[in-house]
This record gives C-alpha cells, sequence and structure tokens, in this order.
C-alpha cells in the first residue's frame, strides 16, 4: 500500500510477513479483515476450539488499527446523554458496560500472554475550554450509567479549560506491539493467517464461501471486520459515513499525564507516548476537503497555541466510520444468518473494536450475550433518521456532482509532479498522476464500488470518493473499503 506518510506505531513496532492464502481451504470460521476486531475475535474463538482462517487484503494493522492513536476509554465520541436519549438509559448501561469489558479484556490478554506494548492505565479527561454545560451534562448522564467520573474545575493541562470530566482507569497502548504479538501467537497456535489476500465475493450457505484471488474459502461462518463492510454493497453503507481524521506528534518538555478530548467540532484529542505528545483531531468527510494538507497545519497551529513551540515529528492520518445513532453495527448482516459484520467504531476503534470480537466470538458459539440487541448490524433507530436521510441525499449529490464537474486540466501535460489531476483528454475524463521522476499513470475516475467520481488527495496521494469513503492509491489498488476491485484502466 502506498503511503504518504507512516504513523509512528508502523515506525516502531515489528513487521512479521504471513503468506498469501495459497488455495481452496476449509474452517469453522473465516474472518476478513486483519486488524483489532479481526485478530481479538481470531483469538477469542482459537481460545473456543474453533479453526480459524483469517484473511488480511494487506498487512495486519496497516489499516485504521496502525493509524489510530490507541485511547482505551469510555469516554465515547457520542456523548452518553444523546446515547441515552436515542436509545434509552438501560440499553446505554449496556454499551458502557461493553467498552469497561473490552478494556479489562486487552488488559487480560496483555497479562495471560505476557505482550509487552507500553500499556498503561490512567486517567481520561473530557473537557471544555469556552462553555461547561455540555461537561456538566455529560457528568450527569455517565453517573446515571454508573461510570466512575468525577467533575472538576479544570484539567490538568499547560492552558486554561472551564470545566472537565474524569473518567478512571482507562488506559493507552502501542497498538501494534499489541495487535501483531497476539497475531504471532495466533500463528504458532495453528490460525491460519494469510495477508494480500483481499476477499472479493462472499456467498452465504452451509459452508459460506469467501473467494479471493488466490482460491476460496469455505467456512461455516464468516466475520467481515473490515472496518467498513466489503460485503454489503448499498443497505449498510447508507448507515455509514467515512471521515479522516488526522495526528502530530512533538516531543514535549513537560508531558501530560492521562487521555484528553476537548468538545470542539471537530473535537481534538491528546495523549502521550515515549516523550511524544500525539495530537489528533480536525476530521473530515473523506474526498470532501480539497486541499487535505490543511488539517496537519491547523492541528500544528492548535498545538502550539496550547504547548508553546514544538518541533514536529510524525504526522499521519485515519479512516473514521460513522453511524446514524452513534453507535457500531455488530452482528448478522441482513438477510444473512452466517455472515456476520463489526463496523462503525467512530473515534473508539480499540474499544469498540475488542467489545465487537468479544460479542461476535459468542454470537458464532451460539452463546447469550446482552450486548446483542442494542448493537444489531440491521437495527434502524427513529433518532438517527435525520442523519439518515441527510448521508443518502449526500449520495446522489457526489454522484451526479462528480459527473457534471469540469476537470481540473485540460492536458495531460499540466499535470505536476507529485500530484493527481483530473484531466479532460478527447472528451473523457481522467485521473491521472505524475509521479516525482515524471512518469505519467493515468486510471478511470469512477469508483468502483457505486459509480461516483474519485477526487486527488495531495496530503496521502490517493484518489478518495466522495460518496463512501472509498480510497485508492496512484496504482489505483484500494487502500480503504467498501470498494474491493481497483479503479480500471482508461479504454480509448
Amino acid at each position: 500500500m502506498e503511503k504518504a506518510r507512516e504513523s509512528l506505531w508502523l515506525k516502531s513496532a515489528p513487521n512479521p510477513s504471513f503468506p498469501p492464502l495459497p488455495e481452496d481451504a476449509t474452517a469453522d470460521v473465516c474472518i476478513v479483515g486483519g486488524g483489532i476486531a479481526g485478530i481479538t475475535a481470531a483469538l477469542l474463538l482459537q481460545q473456543a476450539g474453533k479453526r480459524v482462517i483469517l484473511l488480511e487484503a494487506g498487512k495486519l494493522g496497516n489499516g485504521v488499527t496502525g493509524f489510530t492513536t490507541a485511547h482505551l476509554t469510555e469516554a465515547l465520541d457520542t456523548r452518553w446523554y444523546d446515547l441515552i436519549g436515542t436509545f434509552g438509559r438501560e440499553a446505554a448501561k449496556l454499551v458502557a458496560q461493553s467498552q469497561r469489558a473490552a478494556i479489562e479484556r486487552i488488559a487480560r490478554t496483555i497479562e495471560e500472554e505476557r505482550i509487552a506494548c507500553s500499556y498503561r492505565s490512567l486517567p481520561g479527561y473530557l473537557y471544555s475550554e469556552t462553555s461547561p454545560e455540555q461537561i456538566e451534562r455529560e457528568y450527569e448522564a455517565a453517573r446515571s450509567l454508573g461510570l466512575q467520573v468525577l467533575l472538576s474545575e479544570s484539567a490538568p493541562l499547560p492552558f486554561r479549560t472551564t470545566k472537565a470530566l474524569r473518567f478512571e482507569n482507562q488506559a493507552q497502548l502501542h497498538p501494534l506491539e499489541y495487535l501483531l504479538a497476539i497475531a504471532r501467537k495466533l500463528e504458532a497456535r495453528g490460525v491460519r493467517i494469510h495477508e494480500q489476500t483481499r476477499a472479493l465475493e462472499f456467498e452465504e450457505g452451509e459452508p459460506c464461501r469467501v473467494r479471493t484471488a488466490q482460491g476460496t474459502v469455505s467456512a461455516a461462518q464468516v466475520l467481515v471486520c473490515t472496518h467498513s463492510p466489503v460485503n454489503d454493497k448499498f443497505f449498510l453503507q447508507t448507515k455509514l459515513a467515512q471521515y479522516r481524521s488526522y495526528v502530530v506528534t512533538a516531543p514535549l518538555a513537560s508531558p501530560i499525564e492521562g487521555l484528553f478530548w476537548d468538545d470542539a467540532d471537530p473535537y481534538h484529542y491528546l495523549r502521550m507516548h515515549d516523550g511524544l505528545l500525539i495530537a489528533g483531531g480536525e476530521d473530515h468527510k473523506v474526498g470532501q476537503k480539497p486541499d487535505t494538507n490543511q488539517p496537519y497545519e491547523k492541528l500544528r497551529a492548535y498545538a502550539m497555541e496550547r504547548f508553546g513551540k514544538l518541533d514536529f515529528r510524525d504526522e499521519w492520518s485515519a479512516q473514521v466510520v460513522e453511524t446514524v445513532d452513534g453507535l457500531p453495527y455488530i452482528g448478522r448482516n441482513s438477510n444473512q444468518t452466517r455472515i456476520y459484520v463489526a463496523t462503525g467504531f467512530s473515534g473508539n476503534g480499540m474499544t469498540h473494536g475488542t467489545a465487537a470480537a468479544m460479542l461476535l466470538r459468542d454470537q458464532v458459539l451460539g452463546l447469550k450475550n446482552p450486548w446483542s440487541q442494542v448493537y444489531a448490524a440491521t437495527r434502524i433507530k427513529p433518532a438517527g433518521a435525520l442523519e439518515w436521510i441527510k448521508e443518502n441525499v449526500d449520495f446522489p449529490l457526489h454522484l451526479v456532482g462528480g459527473k457534471l464537474r469540469p476537470a481540473e486540466a485540460k492536458a495531460l501535460e499540466e499535470v505536476p509532479r507529485g500530484e493527481g489531476r483530473i484531466v479532460a483528454v478527447s472528451g473523457k475524463k481522467l485521473a491521472a498522476f505524475r509521479d516525482d521522476q515524471g512518469a505519467l499513470k493515468v486510471l478511470s475516475p469512477v469508483c468502483t464500488h457505486m459509480g461516483c467520481d474519485v477526487g486527488w488527495n495531495p496530503a496521502e496521494k490517493s484518489w478518495d470518493c466522495p460518496c463512501h469513503g472509498g480510497r485508492f492509491n496512484t496504482d489505483g489498488e484500494v487502500i480503504n473499503g467498501p470498494p474491493v476491485t481497483p479503479l480500471k484502466k482508461p479504454v480509448f
């Protein structure tokens, strides 16, 4: 996968390789996706005695898990008072229990498997720089759900805050040291892990079949843990929105102690790792911001306004999938009984992904789980109807708008080195990229998911789709789903 920016975690973690699927294979469970949800589910199912095959389109952890900031927290992106309003207090209590269980599951795995991954238990703070009302409201909601929270006048940060909500016993870790250590142990225990093996088609049945370019995996059950569900062409996609979230790091002479999130829109988040401040935020919808270098500039300015002059080191961005009602979709997919999905983790991927694996484990084993109903992938909540309508208006607007939008250049010669442009050649639009040596790569701009036109992402050197968040590298290969096939070569 081509990357313009590599995360701190990818730079500092061991990089084991696992072979592609060599031929047709069988298993009790086939897991598609090698991130936190897929690897954790493989561990739990292996411990339950299941024969597991895990397929990863690229490299393990090189998707969203490798670009997270790894906050393990009960402070969700969706406010607890909003979840109470949408789902009711009893359902919100189950969600709170699932987040605590996920943090404890990670801590227990680290202890049982003896994993060195810079794990630390520490408090987390939701704070405001402007108005205390939202923080006070969240305090009352969180306390009513049984969460361990304290309300204070400020957060322990070197700049002014008006109010802070302290969550006890949160945690942080190095996500790839955790993930890859589990993967190596799974391989040693007989779990088959295959990288560079993209799932192309899914067939429900007895058994289910997952077709790849290298062969077909037959399994009694299939778990699709691919961040964006690649087995769902339309229905589930209509309930999802994909965003990019940005991260910068810099050494900090006086480290902050804790995890931190503000109440701005878009919000910002802070933590430390090995003397480095990790600051994130400036989210925007995929494919809908022409200058993707701007969020990095804004994030650096945000950090320096609060911490003084900084020597920035790393910067990267990650894909975040939001749902219309604020909670992930986990469980059986629509009209299917043996294929399960886990998606919509928002900015809480480490805990939501772990909770998803725990829930899917129970569903595969036929065990009752109290979280099943609240996370059901087939649910439609009336409170999320407005967001659902907005997301589905977004699709036709960008589908039609992309076709009507004029090309950015009239000739291939106008494409600068290191950049991409939509170019009109003989009345046909092309997605053209010129590398630093001057070589030109020309593709169709039509996303292979549902036909929207992609746009150039200058910060990540990728072609991004504004309709459902699909991303392609400059060779046209898929970086982020829901598409599973590359951009096509143009035909003249």
